[in-house]
């Protein structure tokens, strides 16, 4: 199984210009026992639900007053597929299915940072990623930037799943939040296992 977290992030913001796909304000934390984990939704004002991730998982975007930027957090449980003997395979694989599916003719300038970070376990990767999408301009013609900060990591108690937590904004350099890496730590912060 090939998972693209970097596209599906692409894809979730896609859905997210839709105002009208947001059902109602994120407020409450989020428990799955089966999982043992749960997780509290951004908080703050404009945060709302969107819709169960179709990959397992939840959405929430924020509100914003523009067509071209847009920022969500998304948090995905899938299953690991495979055993890891090495967390630098794990990383490798985390990098693979992060970068496998960019179209290099829509989207220039990558820029990806991936670090093993034991916050989750042994088996955890911290990831930055941001591109310049060569397709999409806001109104005043100025190119977008796509930015992804999350963490995919082993569950720490369930080793065949791979949970992966992330922000991820697309905007004009001009509309981008300074608050934006702020926001993603005190959502991945909120995630915890029981």
């Amino acid at each position: 199984m090939k998972l693209n977290f970097f596209w599906l992030q692409i894809f979730i913001l896609v859905v997210s210009i839709n105002i009208l796909s947001i059902k109602s304000p994120a407020s409450e934390r989020i428990s799955d026992p089966n999982l043992g984990l749960s997780i509290l939704p951004p908080q703050g004002e404009d945060w709302h639900y969107i819709k169960d991730n179709p990959n397992g998982g939840l959405m929430y975007g924020k509100k914003i007053n523009s067509s071209s930027h847009t920022f969500v957090c998304s948090f995905v449980v899938v299953p690991a597929g495979k055993d890891f003997d090495s967390s630098d395979k794990f990383l490798e694989t985390v990098k693979q299915q992060q970068e496998g599916g960019i179209d290099k003719k829509r989207f220039k300038d990558l820029k990806s940072n991936y670090n093993l970070n034991k916050r989750f376990g042994p088996l955890s990767v911290e990831y930055q990623l941001s591109a310049v999408d060569k397709l999409r301009k806001d109104n005043k013609g100025a190119p977008l930037i796509q930015k992804n900060y999350g963490y995919s990591f082993i569950h720490p108690k369930i080793s065949k799943y791979i949970v992966d937590i992330a922000c991820s904004e697309r905007g004009s350099a001009e509309e981008l939040f300074s608050s934006f890496e702020e926001e993603c730590k005190k959502f991945i912060d909120s995630l915890e296992f029981e």
